[in-house]
């Protein structure tokens, strides 16, 4: 009984019975760990609820363990033990743990096991809002009709937990979410992007995410993909965007033979653990320059021109500013954008050169993998879903990477000191960019010595190149 492994996993914690569950005094452990236990997933923190006062409580606990204690917010207490195990403490006060567990987001959350129960075998659950039955029926379900105005991030925290446990929000639940999506504006951007983050992080987000969009939850996190859904009749650029989304899953959890060339690449790239929710929140935002871009030619054809460039310039304080996001999750973000249509052009290029590898590869950095991905998947949800141009690209570039790799940086013929002591240039920008054409020259045999790469940047400053 999953109970039983819960009993088992706190007493794992070392943490001795006499100081967690005194007895004289009632605790309750509740919410997340019940419903991870009762589903046989990974326990990765433990929540509480005890009698009178929550945070004097974990103060007591931290003192007599020698665990670091955190005042959390109102009668909430954090104890972090052993660096690593979270236990989270609140006070119920002059309420009953019924009031609490009537209190809490969805009916799945809302269990709980008194600890003396849990640890003399006796496997009692507290259920007054029939939790275990819709665990059982893998259903998502507001504990009560105001659950959602109490804290409005519980709107994408339904979404969340239909992706993580692969369950469904059932009906009522959804009117719910359509009849109170403003709420989220309120929402602060850390704890929203917190969200996002996490409903990305599953196999098959592009469901929910479709579902955010029938309740409109999506237009109303970026109002921006409004004007995507309505620009054309004919052309469903959102439904688009999220079918990306579906793809680039697809690529992830499956094989294709050209992608698979790039799993010895992908094993580093995907090493950061926000990664991937990046890339595939890059893939549902890739097109947000095109409603501002549109225009049509001669023959009626509508074109997009520049919307890669004008999508990272959107993106840059729907990121920062409205979602919170750091330096390094902006730059991941904005830089596949901004060169998510590099693949398509090289794939069309009769003959792909090694210095539009080499640029390819400088360009993009370590999101090179990323790009190869994110264009791939938008090719497949495009409307002939042709992928063969990018197939014989990623074979080309995979090569030319191993092969590089194979040889070694080369050794710089100049630096950025050079630049200066030499040409009497100011730092800046600009130094990454004469650079890199130094050592292309480099790399293709035209430049070998210091003096030839120094006569090759005074001729691109005299051309305006620098």
């Amino acid at each position: 009984m999953g109970l039983e492994r819960l009993r088992e996993e706190l007493q794992r914690t070392g943490i001795p019975v006499e100081h967690l569950a005194p007895e004289k005094k009632r605790v309750y452990l509740v919410g997340g760990c019940i419903r991870d236990a009762l589903l046989g997933r990974h326990i990765v923190d433990f929540d509480f609820v005890v009698e009178d006062s929550g945070i004097n409580y974990a103060e007591d606990l931290a003192r007599k363990v020698g665990g670091r204690f955190v005042p959390l917010k109102l009668d909430e207490g954090r104890v972090v033990y052993k660096r690593s195990l979270v236990l989270d403490f609140s006070g119920l006060g002059t309420r009953k743990i019924e009031d609490d567990l009537r209190d809490r987001d969805f009916t799945i959350n809302a269990m709980a096991v008194e600890l003396q129960d849990l640890l003399h075998a006796r496997w009692r659950i507290l259920d007054p809002c029939s939790g275990m039955e819709d665990l059982s029926s893998k259903v998502i379900r507001t504990v009560a009709e105001d659950s959602l105005v109490k804290d409005p991030v519980r709107l994408l925290r339904a979404f969340r937990f239909a992706s993580e446990l692969d369950f469904v929000i059932e009906g009522n639940t959804m009117n719910a979410l359509k009849l109170h999506r403003d709420l989220i504006r309120g929402v602060a951007g850390e704890r929203i992007s917190y969200e996002l983050k996490l409903i990305l992080q599953s196999d098959a987000s592009w469901k929910q995410v479709d579902e955010m969009g029938e309740v409109s939850l999506l237009v109303t996190l970026f109002p921006e993909l409004r004007e995507m859904d309505t620009l054309l009749p004919e052309i469903e650029l959102l439904t688009h965007s999220i079918a990306s989304l579906r793809e680039l899953e697809g690529l992830l959890s499956g094989t294709r033979e050209s992608i698979d060339r790039l799993k010895p690449w992908s094993a580093s790239y995907f090493h950061w653990k926000h990664r991937k929710p990046l890339l595939k929140l890059a893939t549902l935002l890739h097109d947000i320059g095109k409603p501002n871009t549109l225009s049509s030619d001669k023959k009626g054809r509508v074109h997009f021109y520049g919307h890669d460039m004008l999508g990272e310039k959107l993106l840059h304080p729907i990121l920062k500013e409205r979602l919170r996001l750091s330096n390094a999750e902006v730059e991941a973000i904005t830089r596949l954008v901004r060169y998510h249509m590099r693949p398509h052009l090289l794939g069309r290029e009769e003959e792909l050169t090694p210095r539009a590898m080499r640029r390819f590869f400088a360009d993009l950095e370590e999101e090179w993998v990323g790009v190869l991905l994110l264009a791939y998947a938008d090719a497949l949800a495009s409307e002939n879903g042709d992928v063969s141009n990018l197939e014989s690209l990623i074979t080309q570039l995979v090569e030319f990477k191993e092969e590089t790799e194979k040889k070694g940086k080369v050794e710089r013929l100049i630096d950025g000191s050079d630049l200066i002591g030499e040409l009497q240039l100011e730092p800046g920008p600009i130094f990454r960019k004469i650079l890199e054409r130094v050592e292309e020259e480099q790399l293709e045999g035209k430049v070998r010595t210091k003096e030839e790469a120094l006569e090759l940047v005074r001729e691109m400053l005299k051309q305006g190149e620098g």
